[in-house]
């Protein structure tokens, strides 16, 4: 330690971090800003001058000092703990480029991980280390799970939200809620109730599409985000929702205030001084971080909503003696055994957690792939194809979807590659680690892997990987034994935590896009400036997807849309051998 300690002093830059930029601009404003709280906290509720400027001192610490602040973690973690000499930014400019690409992160990380070395290099990024390499993510999320948690790094943040939901804990509540919620993603459910209720709320989004003028912009990811949040409503908790009967300009209050507080929790955790100092936090910090106030507002409005739902599911229990005659999750947690006693704040952290699954990251995707299908005519066309020929004017069913699409699924997996739901993800180290490259990790250290470098990666996808090309997901190219595993293609997450919802992903923007797909056509106005990612918990399209949704010159007349039955016609063992003749089997044609 002492030696690591001479070794800081010698660069030269310690004296002045702690005497000037430390002491003065951090310890001494947050040392009046805690008696200014505790000040404050005597005399009431009644904002007095001192609470005044202990609001106007903290917006300055918080917007001034993060550059010093992550520089000073830096620092002690340079002392005695990193020994890996790992690529860096430089203690100097880790706040400040995190402070200039806040709204870009996604990128700048892509490009920065670029420019530390081959790829899957890790690299420092002021305390935090980064990972892009498939073997450094599979010993995090499988070999040594156990020693990587959500941490207080994601949890505390995105508390106020998320609760004790399964994406914000770890543990037993965790393995708790993951062994219930597994019941309902069966093949069974798939294939019948889920099925029925993707394309009654399919059929709703065809009839809104029909209904617009002609020529008119939509924002189809508006549209995506309500076709999602009414599906995760019925299965997720058994609600009819009605966001799409609402109609496509009516605002839905709970996605938007959802939306809003999704957005300032990532805001939260670039904030060092807000997670940092607990005391500062509470007495201060959520009241001086600029967007706290409306972050507040944001999150009651969709507690409320939660609340409304279990008290419903509550009152419709007790009139029926406790009879389980839903299948939905939350019915599912309510009536297992020792879910009476079930808080109803635990419950609703239950319900806004599956939100996130069931709307956003499918949403997402979906948004993404209909931005491909409007960039990409060829592959569209390959697509549009296929599910003309397997399903010939009828709904799609389990096994089409499953077995029979497979460009359409080869399509979708290429828009996750490139567009991933969740782009990166936080885990904090338990105890000292050694990852598989040979860096140490200590115990508490911020660990970040990044799907969205790592689906841009050379390494990982070859020369073409900044090209979208489904066909590299088909034979020849890619066998079906040769499918890249979950660590490569961390979309999903891989081992303990892999994804309960994954298959229920694809098969639900599978089954949306082959109704659309049968009836329209979708273009980009000239200049449009779509298609760059906005910052979230997930990874949305920034400004939305405003497209023209044009009815196709040669409709496929749609039949069945209402409940799940057999095989479509044609779509028998014949239908799926065509496939073999597609294109996309045939990279020399794209």
């Amino acid at each position: 330690m002492g030696l690591a300690i001479s070794k800081v002093v010698r660069q030269g830059w310690f004296a002045d971090l702690v005497v000037r930029k430390l002491l003065l601009a951090n310890v001494l404003p947050a040392a009046l800003l805690a008696l200014i709280g505790r000040s404050g906290a005597r005399r009431g509720a009644k904002q007095s001058l001192l609470s005044k400027l202990s609001h106007a001192l903290a917006l300055l610490l918080v917007g001034g000092c993060t550059p010093l602040w992550v520089g000073f973690l830096r620092m002690i973690g340079q002392m005695g703990r990193n020994h890996n000499a790992m690529p860096s930014l430089g203690d100097e400019n880790v706040g400040e480029a995190l402070l200039a690409n806040a709204t870009r992160l996604n990128e700048w990380l892509c490009e920065t991980s670029a420019g530390m070395g081959p790829d899957g290099t890790t690299w420092a990024l002021g305390p935090a280390v980064v990972v892009t390499s498939p073997a450094c993510v599979k010993h995090i999320l499988k070999d040594n799970f156990a020693n990587y948690e959500k941490g207080a790094g994601f949890t505390y943040p995105a508390g106020d939200l998320l609760g004790s939901g399964i994406f914000n804990s770890d543990g037993p509540r965790w393995q708790e809620q993951r062994r219930i919620a597994l019941k309902i993603f069966t093949r069974r459910n798939f294939s019948t109730w889920m099925m029925d209720v993707f394309k009654a709320n399919a059929t709703k989004v065809v009839a809104l599409l029909e209904a617009q003028p002609a020529g008119q912009m939509l924002d189809m990811q508006s549209v995506y985000y309500k076709f999602t949040l009414d599906s995760i409503g019925a299965i997720g908790f058994g609600t009819e929702l009605g966001c799409l009967d609402a109609g496509l300009s009516t605002p839905v209050p709970f996605a938007a205030a959802f939306d809003e507080a999704q957005a300032h929790i990532l805001l939260r955790m670039l904030t060092p001084f807000w997670s940092m100092v607990p005391e500062f936090t509470q007495r201060v910090g959520k009241y001086a971080l600029p967007g706290e106030a409306q972050f507040r507002k944001a999150v009651a409005v969709v507690r409320d909503f939660g609340a409304a739902v279990v008290a419903e599911r509550r009152a419709e229990l007790a009139a029926s003696g406790g009879a389980h005659a839903r299948n939905d999750l939350l019915s599912s947690f309510m009536t297992m055994e020792g879910g009476e006693h079930f808080t109803d704040d635990y419950l609703v952290d239950i319900v806004l957690n599956f939100v996130i699954a069931g709307r956003d990251t499918t949403a997402a995707t979906l948004t993404w792939a209909t931005f491909r299908l409007a960039t990409h005519p060829r592959e569209a066309a390959a697509v549009v194809e296929e599910v003309d020929r397997v399903l010939r004017g009828a709904a799609p069913d389990y096994k089409s979807v499953t077995t029979m699409m497979p460009l359409t699924k080869a399509f979708l997996s290429e828009t996750l590659r490139l567009h991933p739901p969740v782009p990166k993800d936080l885990k904090t180290s338990v105890k000292r680690d050694t990852l598989p490259d040979g860096t140490k990790v200590p115990g508490g250290a911020k660990v970040l892997y990044v799907p969205y470098t790592m689906g841009r990666s050379r390494a990982i996808w070859g020369d073409d990987a900044l090209d979208f090309v489904p066909a590299r997901w088909l034979p020849p190219r890619m066998a079906k034994k040769e499918q890249p595993d979950a660590y490569t293609f961390p979309v999903f997450q891989g081992g303990a935590r892999t994804c309960l919802g994954k298959n229920m992903a694809y098969f639900e923007a599978a089954t949306l896009l082959a109704v659309l797909l049968q009836r329209f056509a979708f273009e980009l106005p000239p200049g449009s400036k779509a298609g760059r990612p906005a910052e979230s918990l997930t990874m949305p399209m920034k400004g939305g997807l405003n497209i023209h949704v044009r009815p196709r010159d040669d409709p496929v007349p749609l039949t069945n849309l209402t409940h799940s039955s057999g095989a479509p016609p044609a779509a028998g063992a014949a239908a799926a051998a065509e496939a073999s003749k597609c294109p996309f089997h045939d990279t020399s044609k794209l």
